[in-house]
């Protein structure tokens, strides 16, 4: 079985003749392509070096930096183009070590797709600050939610794909160039119906050269995944929810600030009224608009109970959240419960929460077809 380890470089002269032969030596039968973007520090021509004294190292040379993703597109063109049966994505500054190849290979017997996880039981990271650890953790959950993705760390840039796989993703429909392919490869994978499995592995902090996340590219990528999102199937439902949540917490807000702010009506009961009010307004409008046609089969009366009990369970986390939030802005800005930003406030903390269960309970439950 031919296997192929894409390693796309810029500026990692200081790496590449180190970490290429400890990959080879992984399997007898591993090829290793080198592609690089150009790169000032003289990468490019050291590959050329080594490909000439070894016919398993191959080189492919590019104008200048045109981004991750389209780097390994094209290995993986390569790949497809000179029947590797697998082929892998591996960085060249030793955060993923080559020892897990063998693990990698003999995981891909059973799936279509294989990720070296730093998030599965056993994985981990080794010397990153702890805001980094949080922030590659939470940007990875977001995706992952955003995009229904099964696998546990979407962000690994190493992994073993089945040639089968790249040929059926439609590799020319990618829209994402930075380190966001990574989430559309995996998006696109599970799309397809392939199966994907994860091996836990310690990623390693780089100790040569300087990491490519930059500022830019944490923006470039966040955009391509908001675009990923909005192809996503049933997400005209969520715009349409949105829509009609937007219209709600109109309402909500504007009752709760009449009664509350200018009646001074205790906040939890005011809160209770305008909860109520927006509620029965988004039952109603859910119903004709946004899950229009959905359980047709259910009667009205049923589908109005079963949102009042969704409805209900988050009031009361409306309440819970309020009473959680409404002391604690008031002892942080030394204002009243009833003052306008306390108010305001809490209700936009446990707004957002509540309607999040709200979407949830009504698609998966109320309006389900």
């Amino acid at each position: 079985m031919k296997k192929l380890i894409i390693v796309p470089t810029y500026n990692e002269k200081d790496n590449i003749d180190k970490i290429a032969p400890k990959v080879l030596e992984q399997d007898d039968l591993i090829d290793i392509l080198i592609v690089d973007d150009n790169s000032p520090d003289g990468t490019g021509e050291l590959a050329d070096e080594m490909a000439r004294d070894n016919s398993r190292i191959k080189v492919l040379h590019r104008k200048g930096k045109l981004g991750l993703g389209s780097a390994y597109v094209a290995g993986f063109n390569y790949g497809i183009e000179h029947k590797y049966d697998l082929i892998f994505e591996m960085d060249a500054d030793f955060s993923h070590d080559p020892k897990y190849i063998p693990e990698l290979i003999k995981a891909s017997e059973e799936y279509n797709l294989v990720l070296g996880s730093r998030w599965v039981k056993g994985g981990g990271v080794e010397g990153w600050p702890w805001y980094r650890y949080t922030a590659s953790w939470g940007a990875n959950l977001a995706a992952r939610l955003l995009l229904s993705l099964k696998p546990k760390d979407i962000t690994s840039g190493f992994r073993c794909y089945h040639r089968e796989v790249l040929e059926g993703i439609n590799l020319h429909g990618i829209i994402s160039s930075g380190y966001a392919f990574q989430e559309e490869l995996i998006y696109r994978t599970q799309k397809a119906g392939f199966s994907i499995g994860e091996i836990p592995i310690t990623f390693v902090d780089r100790k040569e050269g300087q990491s490519k996340m930059t500022k830019k590219e944490i923006i470039t990528s966040s955009k391509a995944i908001i675009k990923l999102f909005m192809h996503r199937r049933g997400v005209g439902q969520i715009v349409k929810f949105g829509i009609i949540g937007a219209t709600g917490t109109a309402i909500d807000f504007g009752i709760l600030n009449i009664l509350a702010v200018v009646f001074k009506v205790n906040v939890y009961l005011s809160a209770s009224i305008s909860f109520i009010v927006a509620a029965t307004n988004n039952f109603y409008w859910n119903k004709r608009w946004t899950f229009r046609g959905a359980a047709n089969n259910k009667k009205m009366h049923l589908q109005f109970v079963q949102y009042l009990i969704v409805a209900g369970i988050g009031f009361s986390l409306n309440l819970v959240i309020l009473r959680i939030c409404v002391p604690a802005f008031s002892s942080a800005f030394k204002l009243e419960n009833s003052a306008p930003l306390v108010v305001n406030l809490s209700k936009v903390v446990s707004t957002l929460l509540v309607m999040t269960w709200n979407f949830l309970g009504s698609k998966k439950w109320v309006f389900k077809g």
